[in-house]
């Protein structure tokens, strides 16, 4: 027992060094929100967070998304969107600059929502259940890009749709290896 003990703890300590030491926050937890107009539209609507002022290669740096909190409200009253016709809506925040929607197995998107409204019988969220918290123990999800995009879009047009995205993150810094590796996956996947 107590060999078998000795070997698995090299594997939880390389483990735990992994993801604990990856990236050093720099930084205390700061939010970011940033609201799209979806009003009377099917199209896809983009915006993006610019992270320039806290991405720095030459540093290391990148932001760590601990966690993103999606409200779909009506634009006007700053009321829950309220309708009574179908539609659903979905958004994602991701790290590269599609300008629609990406599939849910992108590497680029980091967190998404989805919302359906039934005319009838009310609001829900569908399959996509928010918000997203990316922490696993000490960590998030890791953004060396310098900008997040935002999109959103909706099935019906509806009158004064909107949809805000709330990005809990924060700056962290990276070794040299683990910020060329992100930095490669990102420019290899784009």
């Amino acid at each position: 027992m107590a060999v078998l003990l000795l070997l698995t703890i090299p594997y939880i300590n390389y483990y735990y060094y992994y993801y604990y030491y990856m990236a050093k926050s720099i930084s205390a937890p700061f939010t970011v929100a940033q609201t799209l107009d979806l009003s009377s539209t099917t199209a896809a609507v983009t915006d993006s967070v610019d992270l320039s002022a806290y991405v720095d290669p030459a540093d290391r740096q990148g932001i760590e998304v601990l966690a993103v909190d999606f409200i779909f409200h009506n634009g006007s009253t700053l009321l829950p969107i309220a309708s009574a016709s179908d539609f659903q809506a979905a958004v994602q925040v991701k790290d590269n600059s599609a300008g629609d929607l990406i599939d849910y197995d992108n590497l680029h998107l980091t967190a998404s929502a989805g919302f359906v409204n039934d005319g009838n019988a009310g609001q829900y969220m569908a399959a996509d259940i928010y918000p997203d918290v990316l922490q696993r123990g000490t960590g998030g999800r890791i953004v060396v890009n310098d900008a997040l995009e935002i999109v959103g879009k909706s099935s019906a047009s509806i009158a004064n749709l909107s949809i805000t995205a709330r990005v809990t993150m924060r700056v962290v810094k990276l070794s040299q290896k683990d910020y060329m590796a992100l930095a490669l996956t990102t420019v290899a996947d784009n």
